[in-house]
């Protein structure tokens, strides 16, 4: 009886390990979405869930556009708010499903902080961020786990065009629950060997001529100071007209992609302004800045990439001659703005316009003592990261004394303390 009793107890300790190994084992969820393009103004999604779920809840929340701008294709469905005002998907009558079809809205909308789901071009084709459409299941507390099976159907006609990739009519690729990366679709196929780009052909032609043969060289003086990139970059460049007045530019680095989409009225126009063009480049020395950061960033200490990214726009458009009164004109919009902070100014102040400022002080610091200014300290910076090193103020400023001294590194930390 005893040799029973522990015969059982044996048997239930091996069910219970194989069911944890198992557990342990089991694959990450995966959720399928497929978008489809019926013409250029007829946008789908499709969801499909692995198990059956109350609710889809949506990653990426800026605003509450989706509400207005997604509408599911079944009125049993509907697009509501969590308790923690992030849009969701669900039945009306509460009961659990497995899959979901929204008409879209495929214009573009400037979001806050966060890239647009559709930049549409004036030839009919369309860039869209995938991390608009990343949803988990029932909640996003564990959102790291979760893969994403996308499919983009598209007309036989259209290319479809992912980093490295490029396809006709249906592509399949699978994400994580990062931030994603921007998906053209669209008559414009991959024929410049040297620089992956999708130009709108709507943009004046000497904007169009600028993109092609001005982001060459930046890349290269970057490379110069800073270890080339891994692979080249790409770049979306887009135009959308507006009837509401809204006019501005919008654009960001993901991975290697770099885009931007400007709205509003004539482009001719706009480009007769004074500083359009210093202005165009220095928002793309920035973005190109992103790329030579090898996704080094904190977004409690903002200020370090931002304020980097904007130094090398400045340090850029500085090696070029006659432009020393809009680099002045720079500073001194910087100062004006990073006065503001310490009574409340804007987060964007306090990164971009204050981190600028603390950028040039430890970058004339450091020349000082090293030829490389403040691509040396990032250099540094990156390689204690790689070493370990959390990616935080702590630590650049660390590096930073080691390049210099405490007494400087202390200066830096008195204005930080400022802006706090």
């Amino acid at each position: 009886m005893k040799q029973l009793l522990q015969l059982g107890l044996l048997a239930a300790l091996i069910v219970g390990l194989t069911v944890a190994v198992q557990q342990a084992q089991a694959p990450a969820p995966s959720i399928a979405i497929t978008l489809s393009k019926q013409s250029a103004e007829h946008w789908q999604v499709a969801y499909q869930s692995p198990q059956p779920v109350h609710q889809l809840v949506f990653i990426r929340n800026p605003d509450q556009s989706r509400q207005q701008r997604w509408l599911p294709l079944d009125s049993a469905f509907e697009m509501s708010l969590t308790a923690a005002n992030e849009e969701r998907i669900r039945r009306r009558d509460g009961a659990l499903f497995e899959q979901v079809s929204l008409q879209l809205t495929p214009t573009y909308v400037a979001l806050d902080k966060d890239y647009a789901p559709f930049s549409p071009f004036t030839d009919g084709g369309m860039a869209w961020f995938t991390g608009r459409f990343k949803v988990c299941p029932e909640h996003c507390d564990n959102s790291a786990a979760i893969n994403y099976d996308f499919t983009m159907q598209a007309l036989a006609s259209d290319a479809i065009r992912i980093p490295a990739q490029q396809f006709t009519g249906t592509a399949n690729w699978v994400e994580a629950a990062d931030d994603g990366q921007v998906v053209y679709v669209g008559p414009q196929q991959q024929t410049d060997p040297f620089l992956d780009s999708v130009i709108d052909p709507g943009l004046p032609y000497a904007l169009q001529t600028s993109l092609r043969y001005d982001l060459p060289p930046m890349l290269q003086y970057f490379a110069e100071r800073l270890q080339p990139l891994a692979a080249p970059p790409i770049l979306f460049a887009s135009f959308s007209p507006t009837d509401d007045g809204r006019y501005g530019q919008q654009g960001g680095v993901i991975g290697r992609q770099l885009f931007v989409h400007w709205y509003g009225h004539s482009m001719h126009e706009r480009m007769t302004e004074a500083n359009f063009i210093n202005d165009t480049l220095w928002f793309f020395a920035h973005e190109v800045g992103h790329l030579y950061q090898s996704n080094i960033y904190s977004n409690d200490d903002a200020w370090i990439h931002e304020g980097v990214a904007e130094f090398m726009a400045y340090d850029y458009l500085r090696a070029s001659s006659g432009r020393d009164d809009y680099l002045q004109q720079r500073l001194a919009q910087a100062e004006q703005q990073c006065q503001t902070v310490a009574s409340g100014g804007s987060a964007f102040a306090k990164h971009y316009s204050c981190g600028l400022l603390l950028a040039v002080t430890m970058h004339e610091r450091l020349l000082q003592q090293h030829a490389a200014g403040l691509y040396r300290l990032w250099q540094a910076y990156k390689a204690v990261h790689e070493g370990g090193a959390p990616v935080d103020a702590t630590t650049y400023l660390q590096v930073y004394q080691q390049l210099t001294d405490a007494a400087s590194a202390a200066a830096i930390h008195q204005q930080l303390q400022q802006l706090r």
